[in-house]
């Protein structure tokens, strides 16, 4: 859904609706991130899952777990540069 509304917010309609519509856009897909990467961080067993993806044999399963990690850090990043536009 965030992917969805970010698209609509930067591509489609942007420039099209005002200036208060794009920011409850924004803070939709603030606080939709931020209840996503709360609950994938105190959930022990994600984490445990994510770790042992990471320490794994099998490098599609290593890759798979950075690639998670990537993006749960690129999200985090997000949650602490509040852009509203």
């Amino acid at each position: 859904m965030n992917f969805r509304l970010a698209y609509l917010r930067d591509n489609a309609i942007g420039r099209f609706i005002e200036e208060s519509t794009l920011r409850t856009l924004s803070t939709i897909i603030y606080f939709n991130n931020l209840d996503i990467v709360s609950h994938l961080i105190n959930n022990k067993n994600v984490l445990e899952s994510l770790i042992d993806k990471i320490n794994s044999n099998s490098t599609e399963e290593k890759y798979e777990g950075i690639l998670f990690l990537s993006e749960l850090n690129s999200v985090s990043k997000e949650l602490v540069n509040i852009n509203y536009y």
